[in-house]
């Protein structure tokens, strides 16, 4: 991605990466949330799996984690519209 500097790849590529990066306090914020001090060192120490989380998640508040999937198929469009409007 190293022609993602520039232009509107540039626009894409950080636009997916604050995706990424919300998704991913929201994904510390639910540990804490259910485990206090020690969710946030599992939080911080582990990667939101794409598949293992929101069963766990699913499982643990009985309801299907909508803005979780929400958010990671944003990242991953807006991280492929920045590969695809760089210049090759």
């Amino acid at each position: 991605m190293a022609k993602s500097r520039s232009g509107l790849s540039f626009v894409f590529f950080f636009l997916a990466q604050v995706v990424g990066i919300v998704l991913w306090i929201g994904y510390v914020l639910t540990w804490v949330e259910w485990q206090g001090f020690f969710g946030l060192l599992i939080g911080v120490f582990t990667l939101p799996g794409v598949v293992i989380f929101p069963f766990i998640y699913w499982l643990v508040e009985n309801e299907f984690p909508v803005r979780y999937f929400a958010l990671w198929a944003a990242s991953v469009i807006l991280m492929t519209l920045s590969g695809v409007a760089s210049d090759d």
